[in-house]
């Protein structure tokens, strides 16, 4: 039985307590991927297969296809932003990019949402390489921005006291530091210092190293969220961080998976990245099913837009907002279903347009957390959490 016998349960109200974000980054063709469109006259190299669910998804995702039960395939997203930057920026907070305000990422909000302010496991954890685009908390402030992690499966230095730092030097060194904020002058400053200086203690003395040690894992397990050339992938170890995390009470963990903007060579990059993709998600579903989290955890994959339906001089698809695709999975979604669609030709939204802002309240919705509900910016300016989105109807959490 490929599932743990909580389907039937899909129907009641499930309120997520966690995200998992599986953010494609650079922009996944619709086409190649979610939404094939066979015998049109972009529907490019790769063949459909049918997934247990009855709809079709690209031949190179044979692995979700199995699990296309938990899983609500979005067909019709569709953004004006088909700038990296601004369409990353929408995605992950709902807002269009604006020069008088920064908003908080989607991540930021689960934080302050749904975590412990005194917590020793971080609320909001970001997975991405280095040299890419992590999103802040914005107007929120350090105090929700996200723990980074560079390299999956390895414990960060700062995570590990110094041998030659005995516990009891160290307590006292945190001791002197809390009295010399307490008699600075700068107050406001201070304070926030004092609270990020908190936070990374309890961090060291909490959780956080040991779920982020994937040496505590199987060999086989690592494997099955997928190897490529004979090696683990990045993108599999950071899934596998991710449901570690997860079981530890972090309450958001984005993973960035690069890769996906191919303006050329698009099919063979595309085909590459769909193998590691397939591998890392549906083991990724399949174990926080069997270990009772898929219905507490929401699971989203997509980009910061698609990619053309035209295949250019390069082989490749360009920048394209129009519409796209986006899946979501767990946390109360009713899976089994493909929301909205795309035209013959995969040119533009055929039915139920849903925006970012859409998806955000639907989120919201998902996790009982109140869209209306307003912040305030340091300059005092009232935000809505959501801006002005509507949940997608047939989607779960009650809609």
């Amino acid at each position: 039985m490929l599932f743990s016998g909580r389907l039937a349960a899909q129907d009641a109200v499930q309120k997520a307590k966690a995200c998992i974000f599986l953010f494609l980054y650079g922009g996944p063709s619709h086409l190649d991927t979610w939404d094939p469109k066979p015998g049109s006259q972009y529907g490019g190299e790769f063949k459909p297969i049918r997934t247990d669910a009855g709809f079709e998804i690209c031949e190179h995702l044979p692995r979700l296809a199995k699990v296309s039960k938990r899983l609500a395939v979005v067909r019709s997203m569709t953004s004006p932003e088909v700038d990296h930057g601004r369409g990353a920026y929408y995605l992950r907070t709902g807002f269009r990019p604006a020069e008088s305000v920064e908003h908080p990422s989607l991540g930021a909000i689960f934080g302050k949402e749904l975590a412990k302010d005194d917590s020793d496991i971080p609320p909001y954890v970001s997975i991405a390489p280095a040299d890419e685009l992590v999103h802040s908390a914005g107007y929120l402030g350090d105090q929700y921005a996200p723990f980074i992690i560079d390299t999956p499966g390895e414990v960060p230095s700062t995570l590990s006291r110094s041998e030659s730092i005995p516990e009891e030097r160290l307590a006292k060194r945190l001791k002197l530091l809390r009295k010399f904020e307490e008699e600075s002058q700068f107050e406001e400053e201070s304070r926030a210092a004092r609270l990020l200086h908190d936070k990374a203690a309890r961090y060291m003395k909490g959780p956080l190293g040991k779920s982020l040690n994937l040496a505590l894992e199987k060999d086989s397990v690592r494997d099955g969220y997928g190897t490529r050339e004979g090696e683990r992938t990045a993108f599999g170890q950071a899934c596998l961080t991710a449901r570690r995390l997860i079981e530890s009470g972090v309450r958001f963990v984005e993973i960035t998976m690069s890769g996906w903007d191919t303006h050329e060579d698009n099919f063979n990059v595309t085909r590459g990245l769909c193998g590691e993709l397939d591998a890392g998600m549906s083991t990724l579903i399949r174990e926080l099913d069997s270990r009772g989290l898929l219905d507490s955890t929401l699971v989203v994959c997509g980009g910061e837009f698609g990619r053309t339906p035209e295949i250019n001089e390069q082989a490749g698809r360009d920048h394209f907002g129009d519409v796209f695709s986006l899946v979501l999975a767990g946390g109360g979604v009713r899976g089994d279903q493909v929301v909205g669609s795309s035209d013959a030709d995969g040119m533009q939204v055929g039915e139920r347009p849903v925006t970012f802002p859409d998806l955000m309240a639907s989120i919201a919705n998902l996790t009982g957390i109140d869209p209306d509900k307003e912040y305030y910016t340091p300059e005092g300016r009232p935000i809505k959490i959501v801006d002005g989105g509507t949940p997608v109807r047939g989607l779960g959490g009650g809609t």
